[in-house]
């Protein structure tokens, strides 16, 4: 599986890249979405008007502003995705851009209000916090880009072989005497139940099964017996 050079470089660095993910994959995406929500609603019922010169020439700086703040967060965002050496100073224009685009919308609307004083104050608190964060990280974006891992190949020359069954031929020594015992009967073993008792024992001539005394048909298989007169 191939990996991003987001990934690879994050992988290798070695400070922590939490805030850059929400950042680039999280809020440049709803900054987008926002943007285009707020330049369609502000600028689209003017579009019959724009070039009939009955617009204050403050509205076209006003929109030349505004759509230029847009393209540089796309080009930003962009060169984020891969952390060049150059995404560092295009997230810096784009972070100081937003402070300049406050102050020129209080400017041109002249509007000095409360309200417009606080979208200022925190339009710098948000560019110096991101300043401070990406100046400590700034190592990032200018290391070379860590070759990528290599895909896992299983090796078989070394998966075990199912071994031969052990041959006794040609064993010589003491090995071929210790494999040989374990054919030899064991001198102490009990002797088969199917042993006759004695020696006038008398079996089946056909399956060889053990009679009763006495007994004319073989109780297996039902062969008829023999009987000498001496048994009579």
């Amino acid at each position: 599986m191939n990996q991003s050079i987001y990934s690879r470089k994050t992988k290798a660095f070695g400070m922590s890249t939490s805030w850059l993910f929400f950042y680039i994959f999280i809020r440049f995406p709803l900054s987008f979405l926002f943007s285009i929500i707020t330049l369609a609603n502000t600028y689209a019922s003017y579009l019959p008007y724009l070039f009939g010169g009955y617009l204050d020439p403050i509205f076209y700086i006003a929109m030349l502003v505004d759509f230029s703040y847009f393209a540089v967060s796309i080009i930003a965002f962009v060169k984020l995705i891969k952390l060049s050496p150059s995404s560092f100073k295009w997230n810096m224009v784009y972070l100081w851009f937003g402070v300049i685009n406050e102050i020129l919308v209080m400017l041109i609307a002249q509007d000095f209000s409360p309200y417009m004083l606080g979208r200022i104050t925190g339009a710098l608190s948000w560019a110096g916090a991101n300043l401070a964060y990406f100046n400590k990280r700034r190592e990032l974006f200018e290391m070379e880009v860590p070759p990528q891992a290599p895909a896992y190949v299983p090796n078989y020359d070394y998966v075990q072989q199912p071994s031969a069954p052990m041959q006794n031929h040609g064993v010589s020594g003491n090995a071929a005497g210790s494999v040989g015992a374990y054919d030899q009967p064991c001198q102490n073993a009990a002797p088969s139940p199917a042993a006759p008792a004695n020696a006038s024992a008398r079996f089946c001539p056909k399956c060889g099964n053990a009679l009763a005394q006495g007994a004319k048909f073989c109780n297996r298989c039902g062969a008829q017996i023999e009987v000498k007169n001496h048994e009579m």
